[in-house]
């Protein structure tokens, strides 16, 4: 159990929801919660590898709906169908209190669409194709502060770099694809945060917020500051069992319900805002994970979207799915 509890770790990047953006940062899926920041680090010396995927399925805006925004003069208004991210990560117990990961990210979106207005005053829609490739690398460290038998409390540090790819062509190779859709942002973003776990029987309950202070990056494009804020509370099905006079429980069982939110700025183009960009949303997640005395952890969530205020028109995620799975040694 004291492994188990141990090798729960974090990299605190934001949750991120939008249909344009993936979460950049998520939790090892050994510990805690699936996508909730919780307060626990790896023991000194420990290694955790990991993989892990989200796809987002969107409400996409029909090329009628696209046509009627280019005739309205509503301009940057974007249709993404899907997003997918995959990430291998690492991370390594430098001391019981101090954890550093890294994630390198794989991103693709897909049949990204805009209305357009011809110079005749037809309005059309252009497909632009995908955009895939890899991600920025994220830097990540947490500090434990507080370690109670059942409560821990740790402060977040982060840092995603501009090592992605920012140069996908649209269909055809006549230009690049705007900054938001590129794998890349070309910025260099910190992040600072906080988060916090409690113990209590079967049940434990975690909770986060940080920030993502966002710079200008690739084709003088910032994609907008975030504030990414959760809560979890995670129930153990699995009781342990008393084998030669000690606990003994080879797997476990965890089921899990989060809600996952975010608050983000507008993105700014050469310091023009975008309309269409940023706002408030809210994933209601339950989520259930398999783990093992040996280290093995393996999990699956389903986001569903409860609270929805977002800037001008945007495509809007259906749902959210995040599996994968990691080891502890």
């Amino acid at each position: 159990m004291r492994r188990l509890l141990a090798c729960f770790f974090t990299i605190l990047c934001s949750t991120a929801l939008y249909a344009d953006h993936p979460s950049a940062g998520f939790t090892s899926g050994s510990g805690g919660a699936i996508n909730t920041t919780g307060g626990n680090t790896l023991n000194a010396n420990q290694w955790h590898f990991s993989v892990r995927t989200q796809w987002i399925k969107n409400d996409r805006f029909s090329d009628a709906e696209l046509e009627h925004f280019a005739r309205q003069g509503i301009e940057e208004v974007h249709s993404v169908d899907q997003l997918q991210q995959t990430a291998l990560g690492i991370s390594y117990g430098l001391t019981p209190k101090l954890t550093l990961s890294a994630h390198v990210p794989y991103i693709s979106r897909k049949r990204i669409r805009e209305g357009e207005l011809e110079d005749d005053g037809e309005a059309e829609v252009d497909n632009l194709g995908d955009a895939k490739g890899l991600g920025d690398i994220l830097l990540n460290a947490q500090y434990k502060f507080f370690d109670h038998p059942k409560t821990q409390a740790s402060v977040l540090f982060g840092l995603k770099t501009p090592s992605g790819n920012t140069h996908e062509k649209i269909r055809g190779g006549a230009r690049r694809h705007e900054a938001e859709f590129q794998p890349g942002s070309g910025a260099w973003d910190p992040t600072l945060g906080f988060a916090i776990s409690h113990q209590r029987g079967a049940f434990s309950l975690h909770g986060s917020i940080d920030y993502h202070f966002v710079n200008d990056g690739s084709q003088n494009t910032n994609l907008g500051d975030l504030i990414d804020y959760d809560l979890a509370v995670v129930y153990r099905f699995t009781p342990s069992h008393e084998h030669e006079g000690r606990k003994h429980t080879d797997w476990y069982w965890d089921g899990m319900l989060e809600m996952n939110g975010e608050s983000r700025d507008k993105t700014t183009v050469k310091g023009e805002n975008n309309n269409n960009e940023g706002g408030d949303l809210i994933y209601l997640s339950p989520g259930i994970r398999l783990s093992s005395n040996q280290g093995f952890s393996a999990y699956l969530s389903l986001g569903l979207p409860v609270y929805e205020d977002l800037n001008g028109q945007q495509s809007k995620p259906d749902y959210r799915i995040i599996g994968g799975f990691g080891v502890t040694f």
